[in-house]
Order: structure tokens, then C-alpha cells, then sequence
């Protein structure tokens, strides 16, 4: 993931005007974004949050489903995460 922030901390540099980012960034921002399986790694919610912080990126919300993405249809083995969304900058 780190060739994506960089590459995401490029672009914000070369932006002189508002800007969203939207898609599916396959990382989530705090552990309630995630719910069965293994618990996400601190370093990689910390480097996805620092790198939106860089890009002075705002998340810009949602309607619907909390989580986006779902994989296992018993129970004991679901995993859901929210791994879509939009992000801006405020202006």
C-alpha cells in the first residue's frame, strides 16, 4: 500500500483546487470497520489515516450499507469491511 499513499501524495501536491477521491482504497481507518476474521493491523490503519491527513482529505460520508465488501456466508467465517468511500478536500 505504501506505492499507493506515495503516489496519492504526488497527486494532492500537484492539485491547486478541490478535489475527490473516490473507490475502493482496500484499507480501512479504525478497527470498527472491520468485523470477523483477524484484526487489522494498527501500522496500516495509522499510515492510511496519515496519508489523507497529508492530502488534507476528509471523508465525505455514505448512506446504505456500513461495510462494502462481505466475503463467507456462515457466520463463523463472515468478514465485512468498509473498504469504499470518497474522501475530499473541505474546501
Amino acid at each position: 500500500m505504501d506505492e499507493s499513499w506515495n503516489l496519492l501524495r504526488r497527486l494532492c501536491n500537484q492539485v491547486e483546487y478541490p478535489w475527490l477521491v473516490c473507490g475502493d482504497f482496500n484499507e480501512i481507518l479504525y478497527g470498527y470497520e472491520k468485523k470477523g476474521g483477524l484484526a487489522r493491523e494498527e501500522r496500516r490503519m495509522e499510515a492510511f489515516r496519515k496519508v489523507l491527513e497529508d492530502c488534507s482529505l476528509v471523508d465525505v460520508g455514505y448512506s446504505g450499507n456500513w461495510f462494502t465488501w462481505e466475503r463467507g456466508n456462515l457466520p463463523e467465517t463472515n468478514i465485512q469491511e468498509r473498504l469504499d468511500r470518497g474522501v475530499a478536500t473541505e474546501e
